[in-house]
């Protein structure tokens, strides 16, 4: 750990734990006539010539030293402590897979907190490449958090997430998806049947069965839902990202969608709402971090289902890690649910593609602005099912007539 001072002399120093021996602290000191920020600066160079903290191999936690799983149990207590259960279940689950990543063999949460070195969450982030949007961005956010705030307690010399944000974008890790995917058959029933037991289920519920972009979900209100004619008027948007209410993305975004059978169902249940249909857990609308994090957590309470988790409505207690192993034990792995708010919307697209919408009206549901956007996502799903339909014939010639 470093720590800096004045000295009697006037001159500052900074002070630095470069290891251990027989148990006791190795302290290296750096000395500055002229400020705290030229002493630190010395400290930096001396780190950077040694490749302090980094040697190729991440270093596991030496006697005595604060680790990161013993850093992040007190980060979660102590920033995270007074937040609601959903919202602490989510930086809990982001904190444990970074937690979990090894390297060399070595598990990152078993590594001292101050030999933690850019590379090593660069590392991590690498990792997640082929990941959504949501889950790398959300990533990011969380290590950056727990990183910070080590730094702010003096548990690290230096800001090890300068460059984060550079590093991710110059890396393009945004995710691998071709386009987004529509959701499988058992995946939206998995959703229909217990949607009602979350507090996002509604949110995934417009978005899956009326196309909606995020924001437009998060910005429609009760007074836009025409229930006597089954029609939802989609006239703003939320900005998520600014936290305020805003026109549709385009012209064409203004539109009229249809109520159909499964989404009635989900809105008669808040029949007697009032304000907007989707909001944060203390009643006011979302921010673009809060519709991530009920949406990220609605994966996890499905997640806690497919895996046969017991009660999956109660998060707050619940140890993955501990009930990933009991599966390992039985030689069974966890089944991830891993799908986008943008998948909801193409699957919805996707249905209109079954059911034999024309591209007109379907591009008029989906809000595009030009019909070639709804064209590639019908030309895709028209390839997907010669593919799956030549697939089928094969399968049935097989098996009637021997391969």
């Amino acid at each position: 750990m470093a720590r800096a001072k004045k000295r009697e002399d006037g001159r500052y120093q900074v002070r630095l734990t470069v290891g251990k021996k027989d148990g006791k602290p190795i302290i290296k000191y750096f000395y500055s006539s002229k400020s705290i920020s030229d002493a630190r600066r010395q400290r930096d160079e001396w780190m950077d010539t040694h490749n302090f903290g980094y040697d190729g191999v991440p270093t596991p936690a030496m006697d005595g030293g604060m680790t990161v799983d013993a850093w992040v149990e007190k980060w979660l207590m102590s920033y995270k402590g007074q937040m609601e259960a959903n919202t602490r279940d989510f930086y809990y689950y982001k904190a444990q897979a970074f937690q979990n990543f090894k390297r060399e063999g070595i598990r990152y949460g078993d590594m001292a907190i101050s030999a933690i070195m850019p590379i090593h969450l660069t590392e991590y982030l690498n990792s997640l490449s082929g990941k959504s949007k949501s889950t790398i961005r959300s990533a990011k956010m969380t290590i950056q958090q727990i990183f910070d705030t080590a730094r702010m307690n003096g548990l690290i010399p230096r800001d090890v997430c300068a460059d984060l944000i550079d590093t991710v974008k110059s890396m393009r890790l945004k995710g691998t998806y071709e386009g987004h995917d529509a959701l499988p058959r058992d995946m939206i029933d998995l959703i229909c049947q217990n949607y009602h037991r979350h507090r996002a289920g509604l949110l995934v519920m417009i978005c899956m069965f009326s196309g909606l972009r995020p924001g437009e979900a998060a910005g429609l209100q009760w007074e836009d839902v025409d229930m006597k004619n089954n029609v939802l008027h989609v006239r703003q948007a939320r900005d998520l990202k600014h936290a305020a209410d805003k026109s549709t993305k385009t012209e064409t975004g203004v539109r009229d969608v249809p109520i159909f059978a499964p989404l009635k169902r989900a809105l008669q249940r808040n029949r007697d709402m009032t304000g907007y249909l989707c909001t944060r857990a203390d009643g006011n609308p979302h921010s673009k971090e809060s519709a991530e994090q009920a949406f990220d957590s609605f994966r996890y309470f499905l997640e806690r289902i497919v895996n046969n988790v017991p009660n999956p409505e109660q998060a707050q207690g619940f140890r993955k890690d501990k009930f990933i192993a009991a599966l390992h034990e039985q030689k069974k792995e966890w089944i991830a649910v891993d799908f986008t708010m943008y998948d909801l919307r193409v699957t919805f697209c996707t249905t209109l593609y079954d059911a034999g919408v024309d591209l007109k009206t379907a591009q008029k549901l989906m809000g595009h602005k030009d019909a070639t956007t709804t064209l590639r996502i019908y030309t895709k799903l028209s390839e997907q099912r010669k593919v799956d339909s030549t697939d089928k014939m094969e399968q049935f010639l097989a098996a009637t007539y021997g391969a």
